[in-house]
């Protein structure tokens, strides 16, 4: 894990999420839509990009993936976010979804491209730590960005990230959890070596 001071973040007041964060039900996939580079370097970007453009107050994920699998901290577990919005169509009605969830957003734009192996592996066994350490429940939904409408109980989509070869592999990591999550329901101690089987 690539945390905050090694990325060389600013110091922030990131508001805590209501009961500490904890066993959370969703994870939201997302993808930067654009390029990935060297993790350190693409932080600090993205970081002036979400604070002076966007307004986010710092980067808005809790998490960013790299295609070498480095997993950065973007605001990391127990605080609230700034990445997924439930947006209804044809009212102007949206409803933030950041104090419901994580988000991992992998680098990059992945429309036309599937995510390296790698990639993957390492978001997998980011979400399965978090499952372990007690931020994510052991029944946690693994969903692309553009599925936030559907959980809220509203047709449509808000977005179409994670791109459309991501969202194809979004079952390759829900796999893998459930694999995980098996053994660790069973009371085995879970392999932390994740085997996306592929």
């Amino acid at each position: 894990m690539l945390t905050r001071e090694q990325w060389g973040a600013p110091r922030a007041n990131f508001k805590e999420i209501g009961g500490g964060g904890r066993n959370l039900k969703y994870v939201f996939i997302h993808h930067t839509d654009g390029s990935a580079g060297d993790p350190v370097q693409r932080m600090q970007l993205l970081e002036t990009y979400h604070r002076e453009t966007r307004k986010y107050g710092g980067v808005g994920y809790s998490f960013v993936a790299f295609p070498d699998g480095t997993v950065a901290e973007g605001r990391g577990w127990g605080k609230v976010g700034a990445h997924t919005v439930a947006r209804q169509p044809g009212t102007g009605n949206q409803r933030s979804l950041n104090r419901d969830a994580y988000a991992f957003a992998l680098a990059g734009h992945f429309d036309d491209v599937a995510a390296p192996s790698l990639m993957l592996s390492a978001v997998t066994a980011a979400i399965c730590d978090g499952i372990e350490t007690g931020w994510l429940h052991p029944d946690v939904q693994i969903l692309g960005h553009r599925d936030a409408n559907r959980v809220v109980g509203w047709e449509g989509s808000p977005s179409t990230c994670p791109g459309e070869a991501l969202y194809g592999q979004l079952g390759v990591i829900r796999e893998a959890v459930g694999r995980y999550v098996a053994s660790y329901k069973a009371g085995q101690r879970p392999d932390p070596g994740i085997d996306l089987g592929r």
